[in-house]
């Protein structure tokens, strides 16, 4: 159960992000597109918890992950090379989401970067 509150945490903040300025640093790539019904705040939120709470840091390992274990709640989680697609046309976001994260962070200069090794390692 824990880790099915941290996936719909992570989502939620995705999704508040996105929707504050995220959206705006990048082109939406529409669900009533042919880009599938999944949307970009799903996509960027499989592939942080996969990353961040699973550690499949390879796209086939998280594709892999999701698709075995995270299925039921993703019905229109898409084919291996959709979802690749979608993360390659997602990778500009990324850098503006680690700087959002960072500025909500109330850490003391000089512990930041302790804080963002420790959380990566």
């Amino acid at each position: 159960m824990q880790k099915e509150l941290k996936l719909i945490e992570l989502y939620y903040l995705i999704c508040d992000k996105y929707k504050k300025t995220l959206q705006y640093d990048i082109q939406r790539f529409s669900p009533n597109s042919n880009t599938g019904k999944i949307t970009d705040e799903e996509i960027i939120t499989l592939y942080l918890f996969s990353v961040c709470y699973e550690q499949r840091l390879q796209v086939s390992q998280i594709y892999s992950f999701i698709y075995n274990y995270w299925l039921s709640w993703f019905p229109h989680f898409p084919s291996y090379q959709a979802f690749n697609a979608r993360l390659n046309r997602l990778a500009p976001l990324f850098p503006s989401l680690v700087s959002e994260l960072v500025s909500d962070l109330t850490l003391p200069s000089d512990l930041l970067e302790i804080f963002i090794a420790n959380n990566y390692m």
